[in-house]
């Protein structure tokens, strides 16, 4: 399906649209649960005394697990603080000692009570659970900010639910039509006819557009005429409209006109009335004419359909896209599109900006999957995980909690990746690799500029990947490797300069790609691609090793240098060291292979069977990251196959793997051709790093950007040999809609 298709399928359904947006802003608001409150109160917690070394050890100790055990109390509401219709959030405020708890009620004066009665619950718990051996509190909790009644309701206004509405029911109903338009496309223009010479588009009928189409009428009349030789001309086609169009061009005398099959020694004309005939009916009665024998003179896209102007519009500037693509509206769409989808900018109810877009041009990226290897595959797999991990999420609620809305962007975000990779193969379709590269990229970096503040490594988590991608992006397709190895060189650096070791052993085992495929060769040899596969196994061993070695021996600093030995005494391995979480989630797949569902919520059983695993490592902080980050209200195994698979159960695994089993072979085919960018010889290897130790929230838009870039096109088959017309046919008649436009 073409942009100008789905344009034009929206504008003919726009009563469709308005009518959705209408209903969607009535039910917003009324579908939204009442309005309330939220009053937050600040507690700072600090070590009454250090005089001895128990007061010591606690003093230690407060960061690390006094306070999530105060802000666990906050939240369970004690001394019936948290009544029906409250809800209690508590949250450390980052490198600091304070605890701020926040109470939601459905007035603000009892938002503000009950914040003060939680704060009052867990200064007198503090007091009464953390005492030395002769009953003095070793803890002070004093109030920072004690809490205020709100003046406006935490929960949105009606106005904005409704304006939400609206644009979800518009949305919902364009991305329709389009659906419906790409199950039974329809003849707008002269670009959408296949295989037949379009003689003309009178266009539509009325007063307006009388003078217009008697011009048109006798620009064609004039074209059959001239190549008839005073011969009849017969009319044929599904347009209900092709007695009148019959009427017009015999008025005068001058050409002889047939209606329907008979005599046409002159040839044939078949009529598609614009925006009622299907494509498949156009075909059809073009089969059926040149089954009878008759010649093919053309079509006539007769009529004029709601929509058809804005198709033709655009339709007349796509031509630019044959030399430069970005200048054409396809290539503006598909551009937006991916900046849009890379951003991933968070939207209300858990909705994301890359799932919007990716929705609503599932048109036109939908067929896009059929035409590369493993997308069809991907796709299913994606749908049957959602539905396996709705239904085990109904089979852990029997002895888990579950969480609706983690639920929802676990799964919205499986479903945007599933969408990002359908975008980024139709944009291959309609943009070089560079210019897909730099857009998603860009989208990328906005997004990490706008964590720049909050984050404790702004190059290492924000920054360091987008720029990577953007840089090797604008050096894709330059013969020579200089470029590539001065762009991974220099982020390497600046890698190595920011904690960032994975990442720079990446940019290492790229640039070995790189110089690998530059080495002198003969050409001609056959083509196999088992060679990359082990030169992808053999290139990770060898950088897996120079790197443990680099680190452990001081090259890359003192600091990365102290980090890394530690890992090693305690863990035996540098990668277990540094990855511990693999630990845990074996001991949760021995106890539990299914999986635990959509927004499940780890029980009590799960974090210590989780801490029982991740003791093999022997770090003394490793217990308290599982249960401030691994299981902490939900399960983040730092792994995109892991979070698959506990969230999607074993469907969740076998798509994770799919992936780097479609990603290996990918890069294997294209090693083995020397045709790999270092684009993708940075991607690929990184995407796989992230299915094994990237926490699938931040890390997923990484790995299907290399899915999206790296997967192969499938062998194209052979097109039909058009028959050509047996009449000849005179050049193009000037106008809006020239004669013997190609099909397209």
């Amino acid at each position: 399906m073409t942009l100008t298709a789905y344009a034009a399928a929206v504008v003919r359904r726009w009563p469709w649209v308005v009518l959705a947006g209408l209903v969607g802003a009535l039910l917003g608001p009324g579908l939204a649960p009442a309005a309330t409150y939220e009053a937050g109160t600040e507690l700072y917690v600090g070590v009454a005394r250090v005089d001895d070394r128990e007061d010591a050890v606690y003093a230690a100790l407060l960061r690390e697990e006094v306070l999530p055990t105060l802000a666990e109390l906050a939240r369970s509401a004690p001394d019936g603080a948290g009544a029906e219709g409250t809800t209690v959030r508590a949250e450390l405020v980052e490198d600091t000692s304070v605890l701020r708890v926040s109470v939601g009620a459905a007035t603000p004066q009892l938002a503000a009570a009950r914040a003060d009665a939680v704060a009052d619950a867990v200064r007198d718990r503090a007091r009464t659970t953390y005492r030395d051996a002769d009953g003095a509190p070793l803890l002070t909790v004093a109030t920072v900010a004690p809490a205020t009644p709100p003046r406006v309701p935490a929960s949105r206004d009606g106005t904005t639910l409704a304006a939400l509405g609206t644009a979800g029911g518009a949305a919902l109903a364009a991305l329709g039509a389009g659906l419906l338009e790409g199950a039974r496309p329809r003849v707008h223009t002269a670009a959408q006819v296949p295989g037949a010479p379009v003689l003309a588009a009178p266009g539509g009928r009325g007063r307006r557009r009388a003078a217009r189409r008697a011009v048109r009428v006798d620009r064609l009349r004039t074209l059959l005429g001239s190549g008839a030789g005073g011969r009849p001309v017969a009319l044929v086609g599904s347009s209900p409209h092709r007695a009148g169009l019959t009427r017009e061009l015999a008025a005068g005398g001058v050409l002889d006109v047939v209606d329907g099959p008979g005599r046409s020694p002159g040839g044939v004309v078949v009529v598609a009335e614009a925006g009622r005939t299907t494509v498949r009916q156009l075909d059809a009665d073009l089969a059926a004419v040149r089954d009878g024998g008759a010649a093919v003179r053309g079509v006539v896209v007769d009529g004029h359909a709601r929509g058809g102007r804005l198709a033709a519009l655009l339709d007349r500037v796509e031509p630019r896209a044959a030399v430069r693509p970005w200048t054409s509206p396809t290539g503006w769409c598909a551009l937006l599109a991916l900046a849009v989808a890379g951003a991933d900018l968070s939207l209300p109810l858990a909705a994301t900006s890359g799932l919007v877009v990716t929705a609503l041009l599932l048109p036109l990226w939908g067929p896009a999957l059929r035409r590369y290897r493993g997308g069809v595959p991907l796709a299913v797999l994606t749908g049957l995980g959602l539905l396996s991990g709705l239904l085990l999420a109904r089979w852990s609620a029997v002895d888990h909690a579950v969480a609706p809305l983690e639920a929802a962007a676990t799964g919205f975000a499986v479903l945007t990746g599933l969408g990002t990779v359908g975008l980024l193969l139709w944009a291959r379709t309609v943009l070089p690799l560079r210019a897909v590269g730099v857009a998603f990229g860009v989208g990328q970096l906005v997004h990490g500029l706008l964590r720049v503040p909050v984050s404790d490594n702004p190059v290492k988590f924000e920054l360091s990947f987008p720029l990577t991608v953007v840089l090797l992006s604008l050096v894709v397709g330059r013969r020579r490797p200089g470029a590539s190895l001065a762009v991974l060189g220099g982020m390497g650096l600046l890698n190595v300069l920011n904690d960032a070791r994975s990442a720079f052993a990446l940019c290492l085992a790229a640039a070995a790609a790189v110089v690998w495929q530059a080495r002198p060769g003969v050409a001609g040899r056959a083509v196999r691609w088992g060679r990359g596969a082990v030169l992808l196994l053999v290139g990770g061993t060898a950088a897996y090793a120079l790197l443990s070695e680099l680190l452990v021996s001081g090259a890359l600093g003192a600091g990365l240098q102290a980090r890394s030995a530690a890992q090693v005494a305690q863990s035996g391995s540098l990668l277990v060291g540094g990855r511990p979480e693999w630990t845990a989630t074996w001991s949760l797949v021995q106890s539990r292979p299914l999986g635990f569902g959509l927004g499940t919520v780890p029980s009590p059983g799960d974090v210590q069977l989780g801490a029982s695993g991740i003791a093999a490592v022997n770090d003394p902080t490793a217990e308290g990251y599982l249960q401030h980050y691994l299981l902490d209200g939900r399960f983040e195994l730092h792994s995109v196959v892991a979070d698959l698979w506990s969230n999607l159960g074993p469907l969740g695994l076998l798509l994770g793997l799919t992936m780097a089993g479609l990603l290996v072979a990918a890069l294997a085919v294209r090693l083995a051709r020397r045709e790999a960018p270092a684009l993708l010889c940075f991607l690929v290897p990184t995407a796989l790093w992230f299915l094994a130790f990237g926490p699938l929230p931040t890390d997923l838009d990484a790995v299907t950007l290399a899915v999206g870039l790296a997967l192969l096109p499938r062998a194209a088959a052979a097109p039909p040999v058009a028959q050509p017309p047996a009449v000849a046919e005179p050049g193009p008649v000037r106008g809006r809609v020239p004669v013997g436009t190609p099909a397209g």
